[in-house]
């Protein structure tokens, strides 16, 4: 730690999400270095959140239906490791029980 980390202050963000009837269903994980939050919702929103509260990704949830479709749902959510050189940018692997498999690449954004 150093004192750029400027422990004294205090910085609150909110995140609004809504909120989720299946939350059983609901994945998330940090980043291998603890900069990245990732939470991945039952209807299949999925967001990512610097260290910082900053709100890097926001992927819609499916539009509500009457019965909920498990297949749906993730199964995992995976950070694979930052490559050297990469630039900040980190790539993140979903899939869910129908076995869609997703990546996408993050683009780290830290205010310094």
């Amino acid at each position: 730690f150093s004192a750029r980390d400027r422990f004294s202050v205090v910085n609150k963000k909110e995140l609004k999400i809504s909120r989720d009837p299946n939350s059983k269903w609901r994945k998330s994980l940090w980043s291998p270095d603890g900069s990245l939050l990732a939470l991945a919702s039952s209807s299949g929103g999925l967001f990512v959140v610097s260290d910082l509260g900053q709100l890097l990704v926001s992927i819609p949830e499916r539009e509500p239906t009457t019965s909920f479709d498990f297949g749906t749902a993730p199964a995992g959510i995976a950070f694979l490791p930052c490559q050297k050189g990469s630039q900040g940018i980190c790539e993140l692997v979903t899939i869910t029980y129908y076995g869609l498999l997703k990546n996408y690449l993050i683009r780290r954004s830290r205010s310094e």
